[in-house]
């Protein structure tokens, strides 16, 4: 009501140069106003105990932070700066300062409150475009955090904050990575920032979980440990107990000597979506042969992970839903996706992509031409590509061919759609099995990717 009547503006005059203010994108559905006012709603959801099976985490972090108001304040100023130019992160801190130190909060308040404006989408990005498998990612995180209550904070205005931009993204399994992502860091807290996770303690803990399960289910630890010494490190990084344990029994059955291939379903409740395992021959493997197959089955791929094994084959795992956004759950619907894939895997066809690779006349207005960011993560010694371009059907498997082209190698995959725009990093290595540094390399990629994406050569 106070915005309806104009109180609300006349109250904050930054907030008046928002009211009514389109968003010009298919991200967000709402203009600035609206927006900020579901968030808010979506703050007071939290603690109301009729929603409390909504977000079960959210209502309970809720009732433990200090003042749920600095909460409501930070939704409402966390876009209060929008259209400005500029950081509208950092604007929109300065103007909730002095908000805050007109009406007389102490010192610590307008900090927090500032803080959780400047750092709003920070979260998010973490959650969507990092490897948060990484302990080093979720060691850093937690220094920018600082510390657990901060971290409450930032994680239920995140949450408050996608789930009202546009209700068709938000997804259970945006919802997972933000929960996974929140639980790491709170153990990283708990553990203390003076002695952080490492990698050799994630792997031997994922072990010692996954092996007490396989034992129980009476499988032999000899043959438990001989299939793992065929296994990278970095498998039991990226999987957890419980996918280790399944994988781990599918693959002491698996006959090496037929030289045929593994394909493993799993509808995963927790993310609300479904999982393809891959075990296959690398000289077999085609990531853009698989991506471009997944296409036409109608997939949508929203994250990768490729993980080479010592034995020369390659362990992969695919999420995907259905193209109205659902898991897939038919039993005859699994059949034919399982089929299918494994005749690829097995006749080894070149990738047949999709020719027509238009946006849907819905979006052709915020279409964009291809973006590729290239960096390298020292720590990895790999290179990251972050690919931006217009969402539509068959993008990620004409990424794929143009990577395949240029001899790239990748070790996983996050893929973000964000209304009409696509984020998509892509986490490779040359063909020594290192980060790409010559230049005219980087520049080969960069071109042959846009070049794949905005034309229609294929």
């Amino acid at each position: 009501r106070m915005n309806s009547y104009g109180i609300l503006a006349a109250y904050i005059p930054a907030f008046s140069k928002v009211v009514g203010q389109m968003q010009y994108d298919l991200f967000h559905v709402y203009t600035v106003d609206q927006h900020t006012l579901f968030v808010i709603r979506n703050l007071r959801r939290f603690s109301v105990s009729k929603f409390s099976e909504e977000l079960p985490l959210c209502s309970e972090i809720i009732q433990s932070i200090p003042k749920t108001e600095l909460l409501y304040l930070a939704g409402l100023f966390h876009d209060i700066a929008k259209g400005r130019g500029g950081d509208h992160s950092i604007l929109g801190a300065d103007d909730a300062k002095l908000f805050l130190q007109r009406h007389d909060l102490s010192k610590d308040d307008v900090e927090l409150v500032a803080w959780l404006v400047e750092k709003h989408l920070l979260m998010s990005k973490i959650a969507q475009q990092k490897d948060i498998d990484d302990p080093e990612i979720i060691n850093q995180f937690a220094c920018d955090i600082g510390n657990r209550t901060k971290l409450d904070y930032l994680y239920l205005l995140t949450v408050a904050d996608m789930r009202g931009t546009n209700p068709k993204l938000w997804t259970s399994w945006k919802s997972s990575l933000l929960i996974k992502l929140y639980k790491q860091t709170k153990k990283a807290f708990i553990r203390g920032l003076e002695n952080p996770f490492n990698k050799k303690e994630l792997i031997h803990d994922s072990k010692v979980s996954a092996r007490r399960t396989l034992i129980e289910r009476e499988n032999k630890l000899s043959d438990i440990e001989q299939l793992w010494k065929k296994m990278d490190d970095t498998y039991f990084i990226r999987y957890n107990a419980n996918e280790i344990s399944r994988h781990t029994e599918a693959l002491l059955k698996f006959d090496y000597s037929a030289d045929e291939s593994l394909v493993l379903m799993h509808h995963n409740i927790e993310r609300g979506c479904t999982d393809i395992f891959l075990h296959t021959s690398i000289k077999g493997h085609s990531f853009s042969g698989i991506t471009a197959t997944l296409d036409r089955l109608g997939l949508v791929i929203f994250e990768a992970i490729i993980t080479p094994s010592l034995n020369d084959y390659t362990l992969d795992t695919y999420s995907v839903l259905e193209f109205d956004g659902k898991p897939v759950t038919d039993p005859d619907r699994l059949k034919e996706i399982e089929t299918v894939l494994d005749e690829q895997l097995r006749t080894k066809k070149s990738p047949v992509l999709i020719k027509k690779c238009g946006a849907e006349r819905k979006i052709e207005h915020f279409s964009r031409l291809t973006q590729v960011n290239i960096v390298n993560d020292d720590n990895n010694d790999r290179t990251i590509l972050e690919v931006i371009s217009t969402d539509r059907q068959g993008l990620l498997s004409r990424i794929a061919y143009a990577m395949r082209l240029c001899g790239l190698n990748l070790q996983a995959a996050k893929i973000s759609t964000y209304g009409a725009q696509a984020e998509d990093f892509f986490f490779v290595t040359g063909d020594d099995g290192k980060a790409i540094t010559d230049k005219d390399k980087r520049e080969k990629i960069r071109s042959t990717i846009c070049e794949y994406v905005d034309s229609s050569r294929i």
